[in-house]
């Protein structure tokens, strides 16, 4: 069957409004772009000032057994029972319908610590410590029933065996491991409530185990994970709020620069008339307001989802979870495994074949083809999932952004752009049905989707390439 040539067909304008000439300067763009990365930079650097002389930035805790070095201190904890808290529609229905349809999801979900609730802690600290933790409030009076709370800790009043707890004063958000966990004194008042036959496991506290953890020699067992089994609790901190949305607005401005760089690019190669991608890149100078608006709308979702999460803060914490266990031990273990093998083109290949093959072409793409306009349904969806828990709202997360930040504008401009693509099918199917010409509506409509498919793909790989190789040599 003999190519068809984007000469073949008439040109766009005889179907869709006379397109305006598009700006042709991408300078405005490529300023938004480094104003945006600038932002998330100089909020890392701040972060990383407020925490560089913060004795407890670096803490680390662990609810069960033996600290793997000397300098630790023991502490004494106990999960909340349940009764304190009305049930999660979010997590008892995931767990219902893991236990009906798929019982090896019920091991993710224990694994991802979904229905977990807030950890009790008894620790033996000088006073000194204790008024360092205080962010506000009053230190609990040692052997009575008060404690202190994280600062997402979601009780101001529990009860164990019985016995009612008050809380007196919340900790400080700079301590990652009591983020979402109380605490007061190891006091013998208290120590009937914290033994083995009252459920409590004994673990340990460092303020400095973050330093020494990554100085650990790794086990002679090659198949053994130096994080496994430790209980480890949050081991980041939540942020500023200042510091996560000068990180979303960095991402914003930098979203907003990428379109119009995308855009921009678009319309460069469609003076060049390319083989196959011509009637594609034709397609998008000719409706720019097609373009940006579908832009601007993924976009809100992602940046809406964000936004959402910084008021949500345990379902973020949960959502986050839910993610990484995803890639640990879920559907996606492949790609990190492949990540962890430190091969880029491994890793890069996979994430291309996820994105692309699996998440563009089979999810949105060819279903588009008998659905009008899919994938657009399916790109909101994805970006509302994703952006949820990838909000900046943990420490280190805003020096993430610093490099992952291109993946973000390389990766969801392509989806976009997709979400284009797939729109010029009924948009020139319209044009048959009113002109009765096949070559120029529907034959046009999939050529051009088809050659926005390749053009994304070559978008994809650019970007699984990029984020390969920044993860693995800078994570």
């Amino acid at each position: 069957m003999r190519a068809m040539s984007i000469m073949e067909f008439p040109d766009l304008r005889d179907d869709a409004p006379p397109p305006r000439e598009p700006a042709t300067k991408v300078g405005p763009y490529v300023f938004l772009l480094l104003l945006g990365l600038f932002l998330i930079f100089a909020m890392a650097f701040w972060e990383s000032q407020r925490l560089r002389d913060d004795p407890w930035a670096g803490a680390l805790a662990s609810v069960d057994g033996e600290p793997p070095w000397e300098e630790a201190v023991p502490l004494w904890a106990r999960q909340l029972p349940g009764e304190n808290f009305a049930g999660n529609a979010f997590t008892d229905g995931l767990r219902e319908y893991a236990e009906r349809y798929d019982t090896r999801q019920v091991e993710i979900i224990e694994a991802m610590g979904l229905d977990d609730h807030e950890h009790v802690l008894a620790l033996e600290l000088p006073l000194e410590a204790w008024e360092n933790m205080l962010a506000s409030g009053r230190l609990p009076q040692p052997g009575a029933p008060e404690v202190l709370a994280g600062p997402i800790a979601r009780l101001d009043a529990f009860t164990l065996d019985g016995a009612t707890f008050e809380v007196t004063g919340t900790i400080r958000r700079e301590i990652a491991p009591f983020t979402f966990a109380y605490a007061l004194p190891a006091d013998p008042g208290v120590v009937q409530f914290f033994t083995p036959e009252a459920g409590a496991t004994e673990g340990w506290l460092d303020i400095d185990g973050m330093a020494r953890l990554g100085e650990l020699e790794p086990s002679a067992d090659p198949e053994a994970d130096p994080e496994e089994d430790r209980g480890l609790l949050q081991p980041n901190a939540q942020t500023g709020a200042v510091i996560v949305l000068g990180v979303i607005g960095g991402l914003a401005l930098m979203a907003l620069g990428g379109t119009g760089l995308a855009y921009g690019l678009c319309v460069w190669l469609a003076g060049w008339n390319i083989p196959f991608l011509g009637a594609f890149l034709q397609e998008v100078k000719a409706r720019p307001g097609l373009f940006w608006g579908l832009h601007i709308f993924h976009y809100s979702t992602f940046f809406g989802s964000m936004l959402l999460a910084t008021v949500t803060p345990v379902s973020q914490m949960r959502a986050l979870q839910m993610l990484q266990g995803v890639f640990r031990e879920g559907d996606l273990q492949h790609i990190f495994e492949a990540y962890a093998s430190e091969s880029i083109l491994a890793a890069a290949w996979v994430t291309f074949y996820q994105n692309f093959v699996v998440s563009t072409l089979f999810a949105g793409v060819l279903p588009s083809l008998i659905i009008p306009g899919f994938a657009i349904l399916k790109n909101t969806l994805s970006l509302i999932i994703v952006g949820y828990p990838m909000a900046p709202m943990w420490t280190g997360m805003a020096g993430m952004y610093t490099y992952h930040s291109g993946t973000m504008i390389l990766e969801l401009g392509a989806y976009m752009i997709a979400s284009f693509a797939v729109l010029l099918l009924p948009i020139h199917f319209v044009k048959t049905v009113r002109t009765g010409e096949f070559k120029s509506g529907i034959g046009r409509g999939l050529y051009a989707m088809a050659g926005g498919t390749v053009f994304v793909a070559a978008l994809l790989a650019i970007a699984a390439l990029y984020e390969a190789t920044t993860l693995i040599l800078l994570n």
